[in-house]
């Protein structure tokens, strides 16, 4: 789902936080709806070139209205002006991804970096009245944050704010099935840090930090069907990246087996979106050069020991 300002707004917090709304900024070696959202992007800032700098004012006038900020105000405020507070950073958010996926780091980071200025501003006000601090809104904008970072080669302030996304996940528990979520995706953006740093072993140990999350809650996201399969595909991503980094080290029997992992994940839980198939067209692929790498390694050993 790619929304669009013109949508029907979400009614309620709860609404806000369904599956489908925020899917997207989970890590998905195939995702229609990410590709389809960048076309969006790029043909409304083609169509508009002032698009990236309405976005971001809509933010900042948020940021300006001292009456959503007030701590003192906050008692007696329609708590659905909140619940569009935040669907207009949501929006931002898939609008921030589409420049992401664009190749326009600059606005992607600029909006990022907004969005998280002003959900922290409002967890203040919310937190102030005793009705929570935003979570899920803290760490998803900080993982959205740390993406287009790692795309933007900035891995130190990457690292900064992704691992302030998992301080404050550890500071604020219990945690829903969502925020534990959204902490493996932190977990997977460090990895690709420590993968672009040549640091196999630390990548390794994120990844699996990452599916050990995501083996524990993803399932418990959403049970409409076309939702299971992009948890399916979330989770076999993630067994993917794994398998394809033991490959790269040379370990083609883990490579394969975590690849094995990821086909079994997508066929339980395909359905009708082309995204399964392109994810089991990648598997393959990765499933191809692990067998011929087994099979040149155990050449070379067989010519050794002659």
């Amino acid at each position: 789902m790619v929304p669009h300002e013109n949508d029907q707004g979400a009614v309620s917090m709860d609404e806000l936080l369904q599956f489908r709304r925020w899917s997207v900024f989970i890590p998905c070696a195939a995702s229609q709806n990410t590709e389809k959202n960048a076309v969006y992007v790029r043909s409304r800032h083609t169509a508009n070139p002032n698009f990236f700098e309405e976005t971001k004012n809509k933010l900042s006038d948020l940021l300006l209205d001292g009456d959503l900020l007030s701590a003192s105000a906050a008692d007696s405020r329609d708590p659905h002006e909140v619940v569009h507070a935040l669907e207009t950073v949501l929006q931002a958010q898939w609008i921030a991804l589409g420049f992401l996926c664009n190749h326009q780091f600059y606005k992607a980071v600029t909006l990022g970096e907004t969005c998280v200025e002003l959900v922290d501003a409002l967890a203040k006000a919310w937190k102030a009245i005793d009705r929570g601090d935003l979570l899920f809104w803290r760490i998803i904008c900080r993982a959205n944050l740390g993406d287009s970072y790692v795309r933007f080669r900035k891995h130190e302030q990457a690292k900064s704010v992704l691992k302030q996304a998992l301080d404050h996940a550890e500071a604020n528990g219990p945690l829903s099935s969502a925020e534990r979520t959204l902490t493996g995706t932190c977990y997977a953006h460090l990895s690709q840090i420590a993968l672009e740093a040549d640091d196999a072993n630390e990548a390794l140990r994120l990844m699996d930090l990452e599916i050990e999350v995501l083996e524990g809650y993803v399932w418990e996201l959403s049970q409409a069907k076309e939702d299971r399969e992009v948890e399916g595909i979330v989770l076999a991503t993630a067994y993917l990246r794994r398998g394809t980094c033991d490959g790269r080290q040379g370990r083609q029997d883990s490579a394969l087996a975590w690849l094995g992992r990821a086909r079994e994940c997508i066929e339980q839980h395909s359905d009708l979106s082309p995204d399964s198939k392109q994810m089991l067209s990648k598997i393959q692929e990765e499933v191809e050069c692990a067998q011929h790498l087994q099979s040149l390694s155990a050449h070379v050993a067989k010519g050794s020991g002659e």
